[in-house]
């Protein structure tokens, strides 16, 4: 069953012919600064804020950044769960994300397996997506190189 933020992007996507996602890190914005954002970037036709990152460890931050989100605009916010941390009550949808190209089965199963009791209790829509890391990963820093490490990412060398 279609639910009602995959029709609406449908919708969107119909009359713009793409898509604009802004992402929020709620470890990194400020709850009023995330807000204005969301409301700026909804005026000039995002369709839709993604709330989440690559850590999203402190849950509490998280679920107060979503609602104070929600308080101001009218577009669709979406999770972008890092980890099973990532999810949050009061959002609309979450991207339910299996990263493809992982030897981790943890990444490409088990934490959807372990967050899908959340996303049920939290009544979030969710919206199967493939992610893939692409690149010369592991020799660059930051999140998507521990990302990378962790889930034990296959290089496209390979």
């Amino acid at each position: 069953m279609t639910g009602k933020v995959e029709l609406f992007l449908k919708s969107e996507l119909k009359k713009k012919n793409a898509l604009l996602f802004v992402l929020i890190d709620s470890e990194v914005s400020k709850l009023e600064s995330s807000r204005k954002l969301a409301q700026d970037v909804e005026k000039i036709g995002a369709s839709a804020i993604l709330v989440g990152g690559s850590s999203a460890t402190d849950q509490i931050e998280m679920a107060q950044v979503v609602k104070g989100i929600k308080k101001g605009i009218k577009i669709p916010i979406i999770l972008f769960p890092g980890n099973v941390t990532g999810v949050v009550p009061d959002a609309d949808a979450i991207l339910f994300s299996s990263l493809m190209n992982s030897e981790n089965p943890y990444f490409i199963t088990q934490a959807q397996a372990l967050g899908a009791p959340s996303v049920l209790k939290f009544g979030l829509e969710p919206l199967p997506t493939a992610y893939l890391v692409i690149g010369t990963f592991l020799e660059k820093g930051g999140s998507i190189k521990k990302l990378a490490e962790i889930a034990k990412a296959i290089q496209r060398s390979k």
